[in-house]
């Protein structure tokens, strides 16, 4: 058994010897990644990292109450969800139209009543989603 493994088995084992927590909480054990540490300004990156000998990361438990559950989602925000897909679709055809705007050709038509153009703005509208 390596040191995490170890380690992670005495604050269970700990946790276990108190009934009172060990009803109430649970542990969980995650590694805090280099590559996010060292994008963060304010973190102090040598107090979990020894990066010139490369070990691995201090770790990081988690602690929550065993009661915690997610959300639910009610109908607000399944409207609300739904809402903002609508905008946020909108407003990506409206940014690919407007690219296809700035092109003469496409304007003209638009201007002489052809909407059929728009539909070549769809592959842009779909790039712009992805």
């Amino acid at each position: 058994m390596n040191d995490t493994a170890k380690l992670y088995q005495s604050v269970t084992d700990s946790l276990a010897a108190i009934p009172e927590l060990a009803d109430t909480v649970q542990i969980f054990y995650q590694r805090f990644p280099l590559e996010m540490a060292q994008e963060l300004e304010s973190f102090d990156v040598d107090a979990y990292f020894n990066i010139n000998d490369e070990e691995e990361p201090k770790p990081v438990f988690i602690v929550a109450t065993k009661s915690a559950q997610p959300s639910g989602m009610d109908l607000g925000a399944v409207s609300f969800a739904i809402s903002s897909l609508v905008a946020a679709s909108f407003t990506t055809l409206a940014c690919a139209i407007g690219a296809f705007a700035l092109n003469p050709d496409f304007f003209a038509a638009v201007q002489a009543g052809d909407v059929s153009v728009v539909s070549s703005a769809v592959p842009i509208a779909e790039g712009l989603a992805a």
